[in-house]
């Protein structure tokens, strides 16, 4: 007997709406990450937790571009940027050597000067000096600032980052270690967002479905005949078995949202609606997803079956627990 495979679930199958409203859907925003090291093997994850931030107030960043550490590059891709973003936030190259180009590389863009803060500078003295470290002359660098801009203090680090605005874009740069970068992000971003959020008119309001028995393909051609004309965006997923998909539906009122929420043609079959559905179905599905014949799956109405065909068996422990699907088939 060999055994097909070993499902450990801790979900059910349903159809689920995110209720919280979220304004400021319109901004364009980008991200620039620079370094050598990004394009030689070494992932790039700051976009990543940026996107998710941004994701969960109602924002989304259009695009991410990696340069190396040239000020050439650097400048060139701040020129793409700033004419097709609103808001760009640059990573990396804050640090004190001679490849952390970004503050030369922003002053070039600008047209700006450079200046030395004694602030700054003092600041990271005594960081240095709690931490026991030297201070060497180096990381003096660090406490150049851009004329115009407004200094970030680093809760974790040496490096401060910046902000700067103009009549048409905003910046933040940030130090390029993902978990400065993390902390800077968490403690200087809120207020922007609830700024941008002021500030723009479109609201938006997010739900998201799962659904069953359906291909992603044939999904994404439903919601695009049916949402044709509409102010709504969507995206679908695939994830063992399971296709989801998100609507983001962009209006002004809570209420237009709602009614065309109410109104969404859910068709019988395709879009399940139901708090829950079995698991050895779902189990069956996926298996048979996997090239397995459906004749070849056996499924019984009781909590477990043995026969000399097969055997499945599934438990739950607890109204909240989890199940575990374990079906084996036998070969011939």
């Amino acid at each position: 007997m060999s055994f097909i495979g070993l499902f450990d679930f801790f979900f059910s199958l349903f159809y689920y709406e995110k209720l919280d409203f979220i304004e400021g859907a319109g901004m364009r925003i980008s991200m620039l990450a620079i370094g050598n090291e990004l394009l030689e093997g070494i992932s790039e994850s700051n976009s990543r937790f940026l996107g998710e931030f941004l994701s969960r107030e109602g924002f989304e960043i259009c695009r991410n571009l990696v340069v190396r550490d040239r000020i050439e590059e650097v400048v060139s891709a701040l020129c793409y940027l700033s004419e097709n973003s609103d808001v760009i936030f640059i990573s990396g190259g804050l640090g004190p050597t001679d490849d952390d180009i970004t503050r030369e590389a922003f002053r070039v863009f600008l047209k700006k000067e450079l200046y030395l803060s004694d602030e700054i500078l003092r600041k990271i003295k005594l960081k240095f000096e709690s931490k026991g470290l030297q201070f060497h002359e180096g990381n003096e660098k660090q406490a150049f600032v851009i004329e115009g801009s407004k200094v970030f203090d680093n809760p974790v680090g040496s490096a401060p980052g910046f902000y700067y605005k103009n009549e048409k874009n905003e910046y933040f740069i940030f130090p390029g270690v993902p978990g400065e970068w993390k902390e800077m992000i968490k403690l200087y971003l809120p207020d922007f967002i609830k700024e941008w959020q002021r500030i723009n008119g479109l609201k938006k309001f997010s739900f998201l479905y799962h659904t069953f028995g359906i291909s992603e393909a044939k999904l994404n051609n439903i919601l695009r005949e049916r949402l044709k004309g509409e102010r709504v965006s969507f995206g679908t997923i695939a994830r063992q078995g399971i296709i989801s998909f998100r609507l983001d539906i962009f209006s002004e009122t809570q209420k237009r949202a709602n009614e065309f929420k109410n109104n969404f043609p859910f068709s019988k079959g395709i879009f399940h609606k139901e708090s829950r559905l079995d698991l050895p179905i779902i189990n069956a599905e996926i298996i048979h997803s996997l090239g397995i014949p459906k004749e070849k799956i056996y499924l019984d109405g009781r909590c477990s079956c043995c026969r000399k065909e097969g055997f499945a068996s599934y438990r739950r422990d607890g109204e909240k627990a989890g199940r575990m699907v374990l079906i084996a088939l036998k070969e011939k």
